[in-house]
């Protein structure tokens, strides 16, 4: 019985890629025809103007107070949690404008897919205005770019022409590569010309307190083969890869693989390389390939590392595990001395009821699976979670909108502005330490439950 499944399984496996290529070969030879006529047009159009910068908002400072916000004498600094949600991450760099304007300094930074690009470019040194321009400029369609089609901007921002991407699914696991979306964060997320690694981004704040976080920058991805969320870099020593980044980056040969720690396969990580991992997001992005560094229990790290990799594992979008981490850096074992904010993308403020998706066709219904699916109980904040948190209006803007317009792209980013204002004014440091951390605090001393 086993057997007849698997041969079924691979006969209609092997259909479906047929049909697949061959409706999409005459398609990708038709849009190759239509490559030279698209220059042609292009030289007679005014071409569309990248904003160079970003939309013109009031200054959040007049409008918050400070001692309320903080406390009188507290440093100006915050630790951030950005949720996953793709092209609506916009919204969120409106937010982070609204915290410049208050002269917030950033301390610890996380994130999940979308979010994990805005706290790494939080992280690496960028603002606001960084933030805005690499999105604008970049232009969000040059993501979708498949090696066998000509790169027509009116085809990469109509993900819809999906026949000519489907063979790509197929036998990819994804429509997209996610090797152009790796090449465009490696070159913003760079220090001193070179790739941007975990060991630049330290957390100064450990001097003082040793059992603080060793970097500045946490992310989540999600082990599909082992169906278990993962924190990078925290869980980096238990894939094969980045000890061997680590071997070639400090030359090492191989037979001294053995002096390697775990903390040399998280010092030598480049950064962009866990956002790739984060943001894969499933059907859409080419699912992020490693190998085990563990023995066959899972739990204990191999000491033998002589070049020997262990099972294939894929790692997708954290959307899929966790896409609000808002607990990425709490502790219960001493009172916090800034507060950890969160910035969630709500799809239901703003809009009478639910928002609901036009779903024409198979891949509109599979991305709407996995966006639904992506954090859906995240969502459901405790009331200490929803104290701490601000909910940014997405405007009805999809995950995927990879052609979104640059004006709808403004209205997102002063929708989340004035969504990040709103908070601040509410939030009240003295209230949130008397409702929660002491009453918390106390129960911990009780118990060994973490929120």
């Amino acid at each position: 019985m086993g057997f007849s499944l698997r041969v079924l399984k691979a006969v209609l496996l092997a259909v479906v890629a047929a049909l697949s290529v061959v409706v999409a070969l005459p398609m990708a030879v038709l849009f190759w025809i239509m490559w030279p006529w698209t220059l042609v047009f292009q030289r007679f159009s005014q071409p569309a103007q990248a904003g160079e910068e970003p939309p013109q908002v009031d200054n959040a400072a007049s409008q918050i107070s400070i001692e309320n916000l903080l406390g009188l004498h507290a440093p100006r600094q915050i630790d951030a949690v950005f949720e996953g949600g793709g092209v609506k991450a916009i919204a969120q760099v409106g937010a982070v404008r609204a915290a410049e304007d208050l002269k917030l300094k950033w301390s610890l930074l996380g994130g999940t897919s979308g979010g994990a690009i805005v706290a790494s470019l939080l992280a690496a040194g960028k603002n606001s205005r960084d933030i805005w321009q690499i999105l604008t400029r970049t232009g969000l369609h040059s993501l979708v770019a498949v090696w066998y089609l000509p790169r027509l901007p009116w085809l990469q921002k109509r993900l819809y022409f999906v026949l000519p991407l489907l063979p790509h699914l197929l036998f990819t696991k994804g429509l997209v590569s996610g090797a152009e979306f790796l090449r465009i964060m490696n070159t913003h997320l760079q220090k001193n010309d070179q790739q941007l690694l975990f060991r630049d981004i330290p957390n100064h704040d450990r001097k003082q307190e040793p059992e603080a976080p060793r970097y500045r920058l946490k992310m989540v991805a999600t082990d599909i083969s082992r169906g278990t969320p993962i924190i990078l870099p925290d869980d980096l020593p238990y894939y094969w890869e980045p000890w061997d980044h680590a071997r070639r980056s400090l030359n090492l040969p191989v037979s001294a693989a053995s002096r390697l720690s775990p903390e040399d396969a998280q010092d030598c990580w480049p950064v962009a390389e866990s956002v790739r991992m984060s943001m894969s997001i499933p059907f859409f992005f080419n699912p992020y390939a490693l190998h085990l560094n563990v023995d066959d229990d899972g739990k204990s790290l191999i000491k033998d590392r002589m070049g020997k990799k262990g099972k294939k594992v894929l790692i997708v979008d954290g959307g899929i595990s966790s896409n609000f981490p808002i607990w990425l850096f709490d502790t219960m074992d001493r009172r916090p001395t800034w507060p950890t904010f969160g910035f969630l993308l709500d799809e239901t403020k703003g809009t009478k009821g639910h928002s609901i998706s036009s779903i024409g066709n198979l891949i509109d219904m599979a991305l709407s699976v996995v966006t639904t699916g992506m954090g859906a109980m995240d969502k459901r904040l405790s009331e200490h979670d929803q104290y701490r948190t601000t909910r940014l209006r997405t405007l009805r803007v999809n995950t995927t909108s990879f052609g979104l317009s640059l004006a709808k792209q403004s209205e997102l980013f002063e929708s989340g502005f004035q969504d990040a204002v709103e908070f601040f004014k509410r939030f009240d440091w003295g209230e949130y330490l008397s409702r929660f951390r002491r009453e918390r605090s106390t129960v911990a001393q009780d118990s060994d439950d973490q929120y």
